[in-house]
């Protein structure tokens, strides 16, 4: 068993962080390069964020390479067929 996720603010950061206190494989998809995806957090969450981070078992960004909204998009859209 393992897990797929971004760690967005709010469910995906929570299943993140359950997925690292169970010790399950983590695999983080990011909508843009770390330095663009931490202007989205404020300070206290990208730190929880980070954490994270530097327990996921791989992280993959997904595009980075259109309009913010897209690239959140496309996140999204590859985690769905990854749950699938």
């Amino acid at each position: 068993m393992y897990g797929v996720s971004s760690v967005a603010a709010g469910g995906d950061l929570l299943f993140a962080e359950s997925c690292i206190q169970l010790e399950l494989p983590l695999s983080v998809l990011l909508p843009l390069p770390r330095e663009e995806f931490r202007k989205d957090f404020d300070a206290a969450t990208w730190s929880r964020a980070e954490q994270v981070l530097s327990k996921a078992a791989s992280i993959e960004v997904t595009t980075g390479d259109g309009a913010r909204e897209e690239c959140y998009y496309d996140v999204a859209s590859k985690l769905s067929t990854k749950a699938g």
